[in-house]
């Protein structure tokens, strides 16, 4: 669901185009994601749910280790990438 979307309203949206356009939506990888199916639409918006709590989760244990390095004194940010020169040069 979480790579499928990337908020539950997108989830939502694109269901709703699925459903639009006369089909359903059916995940591979298990059949409780099944817009055919009461159950299915419900597992879909809880787990839309529950990926937006694990991303929200996830973007503040990084903003949280972002402030305890640099708290630290330690770099925080990625080096520039080389371009080609520099990697010619090297």
């Amino acid at each position: 669901i979480g790579r499928l979307a990337g908020s539950t309203f997108d989830l939502f949206a694109i269901v709703k185009r699925i459903v639009d356009a006369k089909a359903q939506f059916r995940s591979l990888a298990g059949p409780w994601a099944d817009t055919g199916t009461n159950t299915g639409r419900l597992m879909l918006a809880v787990l839309g749910g529950l990926a937006d709590v694990e991303r929200d989760l996830i973007r503040t244990r990084r903003a949280e280790g972002r402030s305890r390095a640099k708290a630290q004194g330690k770099h925080t940010r990625r080096s520039a990438e080389k371009g080609r020169v520099d990697r010619t040069l090297m």
